[in-house]
């Protein structure tokens, strides 16, 4: 009940009770394995034409952006891509400038914290891909959201990323 219980700020029943006819039939995905670099980029190889998404939690996105950028271009050499890398707990306020967190082919959407200190959310859209920001459901005070829609432009088929993070 501290947190809001099965209702309030229940993030299933709040996109479940959208009114957008576009998100009636949500197919929320649970699927998260670890992997080795190694392993990691072996299972991504049999993937390559498919729609890739990478979440990390990266507690401060400025004290490991040399790494991560790192990681992306390593991944590149192995003609990997994703098409949206999010990342939680980036701890960017709503006003702080993102112009040094840029990726290239990327193009880079943020939402600074608002529920806990150590908070803030960023995606990255693959250059290829056209999206929006949408709002789904009120700010709550005990978890962030940041929902794009993707619209993969060759097929016109339309797909909602949440990233989502609640603190402690």
């Amino acid at each position: 009940n501290n947190f809001g219980g099965v209702s309030k700020n229940c993030l299933v029943t709040i996109l479940n009770g959208s009114n957008d006819d576009d998100y009636e039939e949500l197919n929320l995905i649970r699927h998260s394995p670890y992997h080795s670099y190694e392993s990691f980029i072996h299972d991504q190889k049999s993937r390559l034409d498919c729609f890739s998404l990478l979440s990390l939690n990266v507690q401060s996105i400025r004290a490991k952006f040399d790494c991560l950028l790192t990681f992306i271009e390593g991944l590149k050499e192995h003609n990997i891509y994703f098409s949206v890398i999010c990342f939680q707990e980036t701890w960017l306020r709503p006003d702080d400038s993102t112009s040094l967190l840029s990726i290239p082919h990327y193009n880079l959407v943020h939402k600074g914290a608002y529920a806990s200190l150590h908070g803030g959310l960023l995606c990255y859209i693959h250059e290829s891909l056209q999206f929006r920001t949408i709002e789904l459901g009120p700010n709550s005070d005990i978890w962030e959201s940041l929902f794009v829609e993707i619209n993969d432009g060759v097929n016109n088929k339309k797909m909602i990323v949440g990233n989502i993070y609640r603190p402690p």
